[in-house]
């Protein structure tokens, strides 16, 4: 005679509750692949908060009032380009 547990193929596999299985996400959702610089977010925000920083503490010194004559100053132009890398950087981060 044979068994019962030879006639059905899967009695022998384990059984594990659904929240324990291995291999399986818990939501029933696949889980999305890691973004490029997921590890790196931290401190690219970090970057991105200092360069915003320096670039403001440059324009502050500068007279609202003379537009035209701010605009062309070097240091004006420097902090506006550092202020468009923290701009990027802060894109990074987000990525």
């Amino acid at each position: 005679m044979k068994s019962n547990a030879a006639a059905e193929p899967h009695s022998e596999t384990l059984q594990y509750p659904i929240a324990q299985q291995p291999n399986r996400p818990q939501s029933g959702v696949a889980p999305t692949p890691a973004a490029p610089f997921v590890r790196y977010a931290g401190w690219l925000s970090i970057t991105a908060g200092a360069l915003f920083l320096i670039a403001q503490i440059m324009m502050w010194t500068f007279d609202q009032g003379q537009n035209l004559e701010t605009s062309r100053d070097p240091a004006f132009i420097a902090a506006k380009i550092i202020l468009l890398a923290g701009f990027i950087v802060l894109m990074f981060a987000l990525i």
